[in-house]
């Protein structure tokens, strides 16, 4: 299990002009969902060049990405776990979008309540976050946007299966959504990418494999 980098991550603050949404830590071009084809894992590339400013790790393993948060907060630092709403297939990973939270519990209760983002069994959606930030979140990716043959592909879970999102807006939403997620952390984050079931269509491993191997390509470490 790789190291907290230095023991400490700096809290550099980039160009607020290019931030995303309210994260003054993450300018767009972190944006995984936006990252240029040259941004690999070679001297210089994007992930090498902020992993001792804004560690990102990545990862196929839930309790390993909950094992991850719990290593990296120091004192009263805040954690939690994220997911789209449209993430309905993340439910046999016991990832329930659909059910609502308290996010004054969620974002304010102790370490010991259930309730808190702490103990990383509720998942807070983009509507939930929006605005607010934690120290260090674990954002878990679904297959409502999947990175196929070079592009990324926009689904939407209708009644028992996916379902392609043709509409330039709705294409826009379901991107800013994982944008949100993705700029909520102050300190680091893991990204978790579901291994799929070769058993089940809604969730096929091939669903997943690209997102993640262009992740790891663009040069975030597997944990």
């Amino acid at each position: 299990m790789p190291e907290r980098p230095n023991g400490a991550v700096s809290k550099t603050v980039v160009d607020p002009v290019s931030t995303v949404g309210s994260n003054p830590t993450l300018s767009a071009s972190h944006d995984p969902t936006s990252f240029p084809e040259t941004a690999r894992c070679m001297p210089g590339g994007f992930a090498c060049s902020i992993y001792f400013t804004y560690p990102i790790f990545l990862t196929r393993d839930l309790e390993c990405a909950r094992r991850w948060l719990r290593q990296q907060a120091r004192g009263s630092e805040r954690f939690g776990l994220l997911a789209s709403s449209g993430a309905i297939r993340l439910r046999p990973d016991g990832i329930f979008v659909k059910a609502d939270i308290d996010v004054e519990h969620w974002f304010l209760k102790e370490l010991q309540d259930i309730r808190s983002s702490y103990a990383l069994e509720d998942v807070a959606t983009e509507f939930d976050i929006q605005g607010l930030e934690l120290d260090w979140t674990a954002v878990a990716w679904d297959a409502d946007l999947r990175y196929i043959s070079g592009n990324w592909d926009y689904k939407a879970f209708k009644g028992s299966k996916w379902q392609s999102v043709n509409d330039e807006t709705r294409r826009l939403y379901l991107k800013n959504s994982y944008r949100v997620l993705l700029t909520r952390a102050r300190q680091g984050m893991v990204i978790f990418v579901p291994r799929g079931d070769e058993t089940d269509i809604t969730r096929l491993p091939s669903l997943y494999d690209g997102t993640f191997n262009y992740l790891r390509q663009i040069g975030l470490e597997v944990i």
